[in-house]
């Protein structure tokens, strides 16, 4: 953790270290991302105070945020550059990624109930499907290697402080993976507009949950590979489809 700095415009790394943190590679070689917002950052805080790398703090707001650990405090000037929000609340974060992230080896315990999200590329939705997730008691989520960065500042956004409540994998092997959660008893349920509107075994206990791409869905290897085929019943003459947060959010509260 920093030592606190009492004032002045120049950051401890270069401007260009923090602005790489805005895009995917950037974030991936420095293996860190960004936080903003008071509540967002209290919250990735709480669930992993160690990850905190750096606590950058607008000098206009260092009496409001002087409960905070250590922060180095910097002007207006130097703080809108790192900023990636609009209207920045004068508190940013500068988290390390998890260890973990990218690895295709499922954590020790990997608990009752997992997302997998299949190339989901709005950052906003990946955001707010770990936000529900947490919410809903779900252990972690694992990602295919082309859906929408987890640390991305929108989906930072969206997931409001929850990134670090469950785990997270990011893998190409994720069908391997899928398929070793079968053998140690999971249940794979698929979410699509074609399946069932109700489980052939509603007392499953170790579920995942895969959720696909917002246009074409799951793709055909992972339909082919679930246990169970799960569709929301909705009225199809007023709607073509339902937004795949809201769809997972109907679903992670429906087998919760």
């Amino acid at each position: 953790m920093v030592d606190k700095v009492q004032g002045g415009d120049h950051l401890l790394k270069p401007l260009k270290w923090y602005k790489s943190l805005r895009s995917a590679k950037g974030r991936h070689e420095a293996q860190a991302f960004i936080v903003e917002g008071r509540k967002a950052i209290e919250q990735i805080i709480k669930h992993n105070p160690k990850g905190l790398l750096e606590l950058i703090v607008r000098n206009d707001k260092k009496e409001e945020y002087h409960h905070f650990p250590s922060a180095h405090i910097i002007g207006d000037r130097q703080f809108q550059a790192v900023a990636t929000s609009k209207s920045p609340q004068g508190i940013i974060a500068v988290m390390a990624l998890p260890q973990n992230y990218m690895d295709n080896v499922l954590p020790p315990k990997s608990g009752s109930r997992i997302l997998m999200l299949e190339s989901i590329q709005d950052p906003g939705n990946v955001g707010t499907l770990i936000r529900t997730a947490a919410a809903l008691d779900f252990s972690g989520i694992i990602l295919s290697p082309d859906c929408a960065d987890p640390f991305s500042p929108k989906a930072i956004q969206s997931a409001a402080g929850a990134t670090f409540s469950l785990w997270l994998r990011k893998h190409s092997e994720y069908p391997q993976m899928m398929k070793t959660l079968q053998k140690e008893g999971f249940s794979l349920i698929a979410a699509d507009i074609n399946g069932s509107e109700k489980l052939t075994d509603p007392g499953i206990r170790k579920q995942v949950l895969l959720l696909g791409n917002e246009g074409q869905g799951l793709s055909d290897t992972m339909l082919t590979m679930a246990d169970e085929i799960l569709t929301i019943p909705f009225n199809k003459n007023a709607v073509e489809s339902l937004n795949v947060a809201i769809a997972g959010a109907l679903c992670m509260y429906h087998l919760r």
